[in-house]
């Protein structure tokens, strides 16, 4: 009879745990839509472990990964191969909304909502079970590369006031060696990483024409996504492959 017990308070705590395991991980909710943007550097001896926090949300259907590779830590022997002036002020954006005394990496932002420091897995899935937004849907048409270019055609279900969408020639899966900076002799791995962005103020519909970088893959992606522009608040977001 004790060791019948011992078996059921076994069964129930392995129980317990795998429950609580899975509602900490559990992405948003199937009806919501969330866009995670990491700010990182292959410069940065924080920033792999975000990139794999990032790795591990970048298939999920209804969360829109983005890594937006900054510039300023390129001066400290190694200048990252996917790193962008743009993405650096994009960023800086960020740090005006959020009232901070300086930008850092690796910094992540849900939503335009939330953001923290980008390798701390917990705060992730805790902005993405908070997330509940009805998203206004975005569709893709005449998608066509050609001369160096990406051009398309975009609509929107709903009249939009003072959006503005955002459109980024993403990189599915990355790899290259470091030889120098503070991960010098390491491979780094990254996914959806923007090559190209484009922001436009946001119409009921519209076409774009983007520059396209030199691939280093195959898996490509186009995202577009929406944002309120005075609060940066996403409002809808969806993706495609090119």
């Amino acid at each position: 009879m004790k060791r019948l017990a011992l078996l059921l308070i076994i069964s129930s705590s392995i129980f317990i745990i795998s429950f609580t395991h899975f509602e900490e991980t559990k992405a948003v909710k199937s009806e919501s839509i969330a866009v995670v943007e990491l700010f990182t550097s292959q410069g940065c001896s924080s920033c792999p472990a975000a990139d794999e926090v990032l790795s591990k949300i970048a298939g999920n259907d209804n969360v829109f990964a983005l890594s937006y590779h900054v510039s300023y830590w390129n001066y400290l022997g190694w200048k990252d191969p996917y790193s962008s002036e743009e993405f650096t002020k994009r960023q800086r954006k960020y740090g005006n909304h959020f009232k901070l005394n300086t930008i850092y990496t690796p910094q992540m932002v849900v939503n335009g909502k939330y953001e923290f420091v980008g390798s701390y897995e917990s705060k992730l899935n805790n902005a993405l079970n908070k997330i509940e937004l009805d998203p206004i849907s975005i569709s893709i048409s005449d998608l066509k590369m050609h001369s160096g270019k990406l051009t398309f055609s975009y609509s929107l279900d709903k009249q939009p006031t003072n959006l503005l969408l955002n459109a980024a020639i993403v990189e599915r899966h990355v790899e290259n060696y470091v030889p120098r900076g503070e991960n010098h002799g390491k491979t780094l791995n990254h996914d959806n990483v923007v090559r190209n962005l484009k922001t436009i103020n946001a119409d009921d519909s519209g076409s774009l024409s983007l520059e396209l970088p030199e691939f280093t893959s195959d898996e490509k992606l186009l995202i577009l996504y929406l944002q309120v522009e005075k609060s940066l608040e996403v409002m809808g977001a969806t993706k495609t492959t090119i």
